[in-house]
């Protein structure tokens, strides 16, 4: 697995109560290290991450695939390419 060194980002995880301008240490899927990090004294590929917000992850909660029965709203095919996507298609009228 490879190892990543974010510096400088704005770290907010709310499950450790963490919100504070650190680094980050990356070892493959997993956060190895927070913060404290001597120039040099990390052996991984940098990445300048300031003026960036460093979070776990953005996930809509609220998706509604509406198939069966509604699918003039979404279906799952719409639904799912919108997400593949990363976003929301625009909103049809009713037939």
């Amino acid at each position: 697995m490879s190892r990543l060194l974010l510096t400088g980002g704005r770290v907010v995880c709310p499950a450790a109560g963490l919100d504070a301008e650190t680094d980050l240490l990356v070892d493959g899927d997993c956060i190895a290290a927070v913060g404290g990090f001597e120039a040099g004294s990390v052996d991984a590929p940098r990445l300048d991450c300031t003026g960036l917000v460093v979070v776990p992850a953005f996930v809509d909660l609220d998706a509604q695939l509406c198939d069966p029965g509604l699918t003039w709203r979404e279906a799952l095919a719409s639904g799912s390419a919108a997400g593949a996507a990363g976003g929301a298609p625009p909103r049809r009228a009713r037939p």
